[in-house]
């Protein structure tokens, strides 16, 4: 066994995000020009490895998204901005609630959810993006049941 699965934990919630970079207009629920991608954060309960507050989870969400947008050629912006996003929980494939920041209300939601997350940005409609393949395709291959 090498290094690295020796150390491995398994996490306590897989959190299912799907993450569309914002843009200044939204023209349609998906503009060429903004980037996306399916991913996961792990959330541990166990407070040696993970406190489980929203403050670690802020910035776990700083750092995947920070990384993501930085490296990927396929998103305009280098440098992700919490205060530009809004945050989405998906319940059963269906839009259950929008949050306009990180705040202890979206967290306490979220550990009680079945752990899926629209990160999108503020100005996304995400009523007409239901009906949008790629938010259909999300649900059906990520979302948890």
């Amino acid at each position: 066994m090498d290094k690295s699965n020796e150390n491995y934990i398994e996490p306590d919630t897989t959190v299912e995000y799907l993450f569309i970079e914002y843009t200044e207009k939204q023209a349609k629920p998906i503009n060429e020009d903004q980037g996306w991608v399916c991913g996961f954060i792990n959330i541990f309960r166990n407070p040696r490895d993970f406190n489980d507050d929203l403050t670690d989870f802020k910035n776990v969400i700083l750092e995947e998204l920070g990384n993501i947008v930085s490296t990927y050629e396929n998103f305009n912006v280098k440098q992700f901005d919490l205060e530009q996003y809004k945050f989405v929980l998906v319940e059963n494939g269906k839009i259950g609630r929008e949050f306009q920041c990180l705040g202890e209300d979206f967290y306490t939601m979220l550990r009680t959810s079945s752990h899926n997350l629209m990160i999108v940005g503020k100005n996304l409609d995400v009523g007409a993006f239901i009906q949008h393949e790629l938010f259909q395709k999300w649900v059906e291959e990520y979302c948890n049941p």
